[in-house]
């Protein structure tokens, strides 16, 4: 009898587990260029980001929640913003955050596949932690947030899973040469050259 109580015990937690865990997906935007696991269909919306020179520059927020844990993606459309914006978007967005109010707990450059960005880790001041990965490519900033509660486990599931795509939806990613060269990883084998 003893052994039939643990076997459903046992039965329950992997169910249980298996029922928080199904609704995680890899959501894919081809508009916006990339993919990111989300634990639900994402809300969308149109946003202005403040660029570091203070002209508003077209945005688009991608939000999931799970609980009390906020998952957002935002993208920010520089094409065509002033050279000096393009430059300074990853350190400005980072300095964002370093402004917020919460203590830094994490402050360090950090690329995606090859791909130059940042990473901000922040304890908020009710306790709860927000982890922060900024990329730039083609024209595009993305800002990868999760802000969980307190005592929550780092939300890695969300946070690695950002890739970023090409207009034609391929995964975008770089390597470097023995020569130091940057170049583009092709599936399949091979690279297209990349001139920095």
């Amino acid at each position: 009898m003893r052994y039939l109580g643990f076997v459903a015990g046992l039965l329950f937690f992997f169910v249980n587990s298996a029922a928080n865990a199904q609704g995680w997906f890899e959501y894919t935007n081809r508009e916006e260029q990339f993919s990111v696991n989300f634990p639900e269909e994402p809300a969308i919306g149109d946003v202005s980001y403040k660029a570091a020179s203070g002209q508003n520059i077209p945005a688009r927020l991608f939000e999931a929640r799970e609980g009390a844990s906020r998952y957002t993606v935002t993208v920010v459309n520089y094409t065509g913003a002033a050279p000096e914006d393009i430059a300074a978007a990853i350190d400005h967005a980072a300095e964002t955050y370093r402004d917020s109010g919460s203590e830094v707990t994490y402050d360090n450059e950090a690329g995606v596949d090859g791909i130059d960005g940042h990473m901000v880790q922040l304890t908020n001041p009710d306790g709860g932690r927000s982890f922060v990965q900024i990329s730039f490519l083609f024209d595009r900033l993305f800002i990868v947030d999760a802000t969980v509660p307190a005592g929550s486990i780092i939300p890695g599931h969300f946070q690695q899973s950002l890739v970023m795509l090409d207009e034609q939806g391929r995964r975008v990613r770089y390597q470097r040469n023995e020569n130091g060269e940057r170049y583009r990883v092709v599936p399949g084998g091979g690279g297209e050259p990349l001139v920095e």
